[in-house]
């Protein structure tokens, strides 16, 4: 898990996109944007002690191709022209002899504030295929969709301020059911996203930063409430709820904490599992055949976890997300 604030929820995606497919020699290319922010309050022996923000400002171009029927491949590049890490009320890190541990709680504050971290650039590149056993567009009463995907390496990372991301090679696995009962199109999906360890420079030969892996699922149901066949036009609402699990990760220290003790600073510790609760609504529109217009929003919130384990710091019951995407495609059907 790189982002421990930053959620990856699904912003730019929508019942139709989870299963929809060009059909053989045909394409899609869209454009896409989303941002995602988060507030995660901080607290120590149940007392409050400021918050950590991190807002994320993510673009990227799609395209995907039929090769075969019910099969098709895609290519996604990603990059964040802003990914910044900042904090409310920061503290310096204390310490309590009687625990011999580093405390926030028992600091002060930091009355100048702290510099935030903060990087962009290209990120990564995500390479898929997406398969279809069977589908409504072959006539069958529902669409059973299975995804994998790879995303390159990227060695440039939010950590040492060269980058927007956190560099390291990922493997996402998707299932998705889909149907259709007039006007109303239900779905529930499940995806996982594998994230391997890696280091960077000045890392000793046996550490590195090990990002979480995470398990998503989610229901909805996208409705259509206007539509003019012979044009194409139409306009559709969506609803939807979901789960996260995100197993524990191994970060840099002080990276999500304002202050921390001298010599642990970037230097690897884990932030423990946490999963997350969220609800989401979408707004579909077609204003010609061969183009769709997205925009969805999703609210979010984690779990109370300890940020590092080297500290007695757990973020707040009160922490939450808001993720926001909008998406331009082009059909070429």
């Amino acid at each position: 898990m790189f982002s421990l604030l930053v959620l990856a929820l699904p912003a730019v995606t929508h019942a139709a996109d989870l299963v929809d497919q060009p059909d053989f020699l045909k394409a899609d290319v869209g454009l896409f944007y989303s941002f995602d922010g988060t507030k995660l309050g901080l607290t120590e022996a149940n007392e409050a002690l400021g918050s950590v923000q991190h807002a994320t400002h993510k673009m990227g171009l799609r395209g995907e191709m039929g090769v075969a029927p019910g099969t098709s491949v895609f290519l996604e590049f990603v990059g964040s022209p802003s990914n910044t890490i900042s904090f409310n009320e920061p503290r310096t890190m204390g310490w309590n002899p009687k625990e011999d541990e580093g405390s926030l709680l028992n600091g002060l504050p930091i009355e100048d504030g702290v510099e935030p971290y903060s990087g962009g650039g290209f990120e990564s590149v995500w390479l898929g295929v997406r398969g279809t056993p069977f589908s409504q567009a072959r006539e069958a009463r529902a669409t059973w969709l299975i995804e994998g995907a790879l995303r390159t390496p990227d060695k440039t990372n939010l950590y040492t301020g060269d980058g927007s991301g956190d560099g390291a090679l990922a493997l996402r696995l998707s299932n998705v059911f889909a149907t259709s009962r007039g006007a109303t199109h239900p779905y529930i999906a499940a995806h996982y996203t594998a994230t391997r360890p890696y280091s960077v420079e000045g890392m000793d030969e046996d550490e590195s930063f090990d990002p979480s892996n995470r398990i998503h699922m989610v229901t909805g149901a996208e409705f259509d409430v206007w539509s003019k066949p012979a044009t194409g036009q139409m306009v559709s609402v969506e609803g939807s709820a979901f789960f996260a699990y995100n197993s524990p990760a191994v970060l840099p220290s002080g990276l999500y904490l304002p202050s921390v003790l001298p010599g642990t600073e970037m230097t690897p510790t884990i932030s423990t599992e946490y999963s997350e609760f969220g609800a989401g609504f979408g707004v579909h529109w077609m204003p010609i055949r061969e183009m769709k217009v997205d925009f969805n929003m999703n609210l979010a919130w984690p779990t109370p976890h300890r940020v590092e384990s080297s500290y007695p710091v757990y973020s707040a019951f009160q922490s939450r997300s808001l993720g926001v995407g909008l998406a331009v495609s082009y059909l070429y059907r």
